[in-house]
């Protein structure tokens, strides 16, 4: 269980993310951008976001790692699926349904 993980479950979603956010620009510098290991840290910074209410910020975040698993993973791969659940839930949040793929009203 990393820092982040442990100060989630502890309820302080913004600090989780602060530190995720930390991770990512560490392994973005040592393992690259499009490494696996920096992709999922950015996908749990965009959780954290989530958690914190910080939806607009969790856009960003997801939409880039969308972009990078859908680039080294490929479209089917259960991560980048898991990418793309993520951001449709975030923009579901802002009230963004079509963009989302969901119908206003039906939850669907």
């Amino acid at each position: 269980m990393s820092e982040a993980d442990r100060v989630a479950d502890e309820g302080d979603h913004a600090r989780a993310a602060e530190l995720a956010g930390q991770a990512v620009e560490i392994r973005r510098r040592l393992r690259g951008g499009d490494d696996p290991l920096t992709l999922t840290a950015m996908s749990d910074q965009g959780r954290y976001l989530n958690a914190a209410g910080k939806f607009d910020q969790a856009e960003l975040v997801l939409q880039e790692a969308l972009a990078g698993r859908r680039r080294v993973l490929g479209n089917d791969h259960e991560k980048t699926v898991g990418s793309l659940v993520q951001l449709a839930s975030i923009l579901q949040e802002l009230g963004r349904y079509d963009e989302a793929g969901i119908k206003k009203g039906t939850g669907n």
